[in-house]
């Protein structure tokens, strides 16, 4: 906030006359934090609304800030995207309606299939069912085609010499898992995990008939019938009854393949507000603006990307050079970055609260940390690294009208999302 009065070295009696408002004097040792703090939290919520109990300002959910964390339990292995309805019906049409020549042609052997599926560590994809209807990913279509219902289908532990179910494929339906121990399911995904390296003698799939008994085994009424097929650059498992090839379970296979790992531990971008006003401040949160980044191996990377106030700042200890009206591209510096290295092999500063974000006014005032605590009025948020600050003068309710309720109710999470862009495109001279 450009605009933020300070008188450094001078003695305002404030203990003497009323506050007005416009002028804050912050070096004067009678006028301490405490009281500028206690009034800038009482305007807060004027301004803003009664805080939620559990308004945590951004931080505690810092951990994957800017990543899209989809399911927790999924993290660290490639979810591969799911075949659509048309792409599943595409499928299950070529085997379902092919000629015997024409499936022979999609066929590939354990061999073939082994050089680029990874039969160890695997995924398989309900696609469809052909039974007394046909199932296409969940959906229903009739076929007037009569068959066993099938009960479950099992895959072969080649580690631990025994069969395992693969979970929720009973009858062609599946529900929503996550991952338990070496198997895994993400919507109609399983993922079969640690499997051991297949061989020709023993079969790696079976399904297992509801109604009658395999006619070539009459102790149990299992299917050991299947083949792996190349349909455009998918590869799949059909499990078949004996008498019928193409009638059965269409499933597609791949390998389970892990992502790298994220070296990053938290990320986030963070707004400040320095208090150098005690007549509310203008909440434009733009005071300073950084990003920091803890990595897992301890060292800390900071950017600064926006200084919008006058009073001297500092940041992990770091005082903030960009210049007077960085913000609105007056007096324009390069942004500032700086690495903190780790402390034997730990962050030395522990989440991306913890990092210090100091006023140091002059004068007779004490130097003064912003803080954001638990349902208290914050003097700095986190959000996501490719949020925009609003500009200089700018309320933040005017550039995103969804952060009240936030404050209010954490209703939108992602208030950021809600973005009035001329009030974050850094032209003053749009901001009527």
């Amino acid at each position: 906030m450009m605009t933020k009065k300070i008188v450094l070295g001078m003695t305002m009696l404030l203990s003497s006359m009323a506050f007005v408002g416009c002028v804050s004097d912050v070096s004067d040792s009678n006028y301490t934090y405490d009281k500028l703090n206690a009034q800038y939290a009482q305007k807060f919520e004027q301004t803003f609304g009664k805080i939620a109990a559990n308004q945590d300002w951004g931080f505690d959910a810092a951990v994957m800030r800017g990543a899209t964390a989809s399911e927790e339990d999924l993290k660290g292995y490639v979810i591969p995207d799911e075949m659509t309805k048309n792409e599943g019906e595409a499928a299950y049409t070529a085997v379902f309606s092919a000629s015997d020549d024409q499936y022979k042609g999609m066929k590939v052997s354990l061999a073939d299939i082994m050089k680029v599926v990874d039969l160890k560590n695997y995924y398989l994809q309900y696609v469809g069912t052909k039974n007394n209807n046909t199932h296409i990913n969940s959906q229903t279509y009739s076929n007037g085609a009569v068959f066993e219902d099938m009960e479950s289908i099992e895959a072969y532990d080649y580690n631990n010499k025994k069969w395992v179910e693969v979970q929720n494929f009973e009858k062609g339906q599946y529900k929503k898992k996550f991952f338990k121990k070496s198997n895994i399911v993400a919507h109609n995904l399983m993922f079969m995990m640690d499997m051991g390296t297949p061989d020709g003698n023993q079969p790696q799939f079976r399904w297992k008939s509801k109604r009658s008994k395999n006619p070539k085994k009459d102790v149990e009424p299992y299917y050991y019938d299947y083949d792996f097929l190349k349909i455009g650059d998918d590869y799949f498992v059909m499990l078949y009854y004996i008498d019928s090839p193409r009638a059965g379970w269409l499933i597609r296979i791949g390998t389970a393949e892990k992502e790298e790992e994220d070296p990053v531990a938290q990320r986030g971008r963070i707004f400040c507000e320095d208090l150098g006003e005690s007549n509310v401040s203008d909440f434009d949160f733009n005071d300073v603006v950084f990003d920091a980044v803890i990595y897992k191996d301890g060292h800390i990377d900071i950017e600064i990307l926006a200084a919008g106030g006058t009073l001297p700042i500092y940041v992990a200890e770091q005082l903030v050079t960009l210049g007077k009206m960085t913000n609105t591209g007056v007096n324009e510096a390069p942004r500032q970055k700086f690495t903190i290295p780790a402390v034997n092999g730990q962050p030395k500063y522990a989440t991306l609260n913890d990092i210090p974000v100091v006023v140091k006014p002059g004068g007779n005032a004490q130097p003064y940390e912003l803080k954001a605590e638990k349902s208290k009025a914050p003097q700095k948020i986190c959000t996501f690294v490719n949020a925009h600050w609003a500009d200089e003068y700018v309320n933040i309710r005017k550039a995103y009208p969804s952060f009240d309720s936030w404050v209010q109710a954490k209703n939108p999470e992602v208030w950021i999302e809600d973005e009035v862009e001329r009030f974050t495109d850094l032209d003053l001279t749009n901001n009527d």
